[in-house]
Order: C-alpha cells, then sequence, then structure tokens
C-alpha cells in the first residue's frame, strides 16, 4: 500500500516550513526547513582582517538558536561586526573546523 503526500506529511504545526517533493516517478517526500535562528549572545573574538570590507574589524563569536526545541539546536558562528558575514576573517575558500566546543 503506498501513502500519498498528506498520510505521510509533517505535522500540521509544521507545515509552513515544508514544501512536497518529487523523488522519482513513484516516490514523493517533504523538504522541511529549520525554525528561524535568533540571536542568543555575541561576544567580542578578536580584530581581523574582513575579506568582505576590506579592512581590519572587530569580529564577534555569536551565538543562535531556535524559538523553539528543534532538531537543528545552537550554532556558534564567527561573523563580522560591521557586515555580519559568517567566517569573514577566513581566505576565500576556506572552511573553519570547530573542536570541543
Amino acid at each position: 500500500m503506498t501513502e500519498t503526500l498528506e498520510e505521510k506529511g509533517p505535522s500540521p504545526t509544521d507545515i509552513d516550513n515544508c514544501v512536497p517533493i518529487l523523488i522519482g516517478e513513484d516516490q514523493a517526500g517533504w523538504l522541511c526547513r529549520s525554525a528561524p535562528m535568533i540571536e542568543v549572545d555575541r561576544t567580542f573574538h578578536r580584530q581581523s582582517w574582513c575579506f568582505y570590507c576590506r579592512h581590519t574589524t572587530h569580529h564577534s563569536m555569536v551565538l543562535r538558536n531556535t524559538i523553539e526545541p528543534n532538531y537543528w539546536g545552537p550554532s556558534i558562528s564567527i561573523r563580522c561586526d560591521e557586515c555580519n558575514n559568517v567566517d569573514a576573517d577566513l581566505f576565500p575558500g576556506r572552511a573553519r573546523e570547530w573542536d570541543g566546543l
């Protein structure tokens, strides 16, 4: 027996964040976005070069979390205080790896 999208879809409270998608000719699923994130805490990290602003700026460690409980949980990032871009202190093409936070 094959379920329809309505039978195996997300709960009615999540429907605003989800859209139906077709995976194959006979398979369907849901693509859901995470809940909106808000900034919980911002602390000074260091002063360094911003590759977006093109000058030395203050960078902060930013803790963001969802308003409601969610699968994604809190996230930490380093953001430029002027342009607010994530990892703007890293050379383009580089990525930051978090260890033991």
